[in-house]
C-alpha cells in the first residue's frame, strides 16, 4: 500500500465520519426547533363545593407555542356524538339524559377544524351558568351526568407534530387528561 493510497483513505473515513455528525447535528437542531414551539392541551374538570375557580370544563395550551385545532369530538358511555360542531352539546346533553331546560343552564364553547389555542390560553368549553351573579357548584346529578362524557380534541404544532387529548374522567372527581403526540 502506498502513502498516497492510505491518506485517501484516512480522508474518506474522515469525510464519512464528519457526514455522520452533522447529520446527527441536524437532527438534534431539528429536535430543539420542534420542543421550542411545541403545544401542550391540558383538559380538567373543576368544580365542586370550596373551589373558588369557575366550574366547568377547562382548556389550555400549557405548551410553548400554538395549537391547531385538527378536529373536535365528543363521546357518551364511549359512544361518538354525531352532528355539526355547533350541535354537539346540545346532543350530548340530551344523550346524558339533560332536559333542554338544564342543558340550557350552561354555557359552552366548541372548536372548529383551523381554531388556534395559543401559548398560555386558557378557557371553559363547558361552564354553568351564573345565578345571581355568582358562581354556582354543580349538582351531584349534574357530576354523574358529565362523568359519562368524554372529549377528544385532535391537533396539531407548528412544526408538523400530531397530537391529540381526551378527556374522560369516568367516575372521578378529577379528569384524566392524557396528550399523545407523533412526529410525522
Amino acid at each position: 500500500m502506498s502513502k498516497s493510497f492510505t491518506i485517501d483513505i484516512c480522508a474518506v473515513i474522515i469525510s464519512v465520519c464528519a457526514l455522520v455528525v452533522s447529520i446527527n447535528q441536524a437532527d438534534e437542531a431539528e429536535k430543539v426547533s420542534s420542543a421550542s414551539v411545541f403545544p401542550h392541551i391540558n383538559l380538567s374538570i373543576i368544580g365542586g363545593n370550596g373551589s373558588s375557580k369557575q366550574k366547568g370544563v377547562l382548556l389550555d395550551n400549557a405548551g410553548i407555542g400554538p395549537a391547531l385545532v385538527d378536529d373536535f369530538n365528543m363521546y357518551v358511555d364511549g359512544k361518538m356524538i354525531e352532528g355539526k360542531k355547533k350541535d354537539l352539546w346540545w346532543n350530548s346533553f340530551m344523550a346524558l339524559g339533560f332536559t333542554g331546560k338544564e342543558a340550557n343552564d350552561f354555557r359552552v364553547s366548541y372548536l372548529t377544524k383551523s381554531v388556534v389555542i395559543k401559548e398560555g390560553e386558557k378557557f371553559y368549553l363547558i361552564t354553568p351558568n351564573l345565578r345571581d351573579g355568582k358562581q354556582r357548584t354543580l349538582t351531584d346529578d349534574e357530576w354523574n351526568k358529565l362523568h359519562r362524557l368524554s372529549i377528544k380534541i385532535d391537533y396539531h404544532g407548528a412544526l408538523g407534530d400530531k397530537c391529540y387529548v381526551q378527556y374522560s374522567p369516568g367516575n372521578k372527581e378529577n379528569s384524566i387528561d392524557r396528550t399523545e403526540c407523533i412526529k410525522t
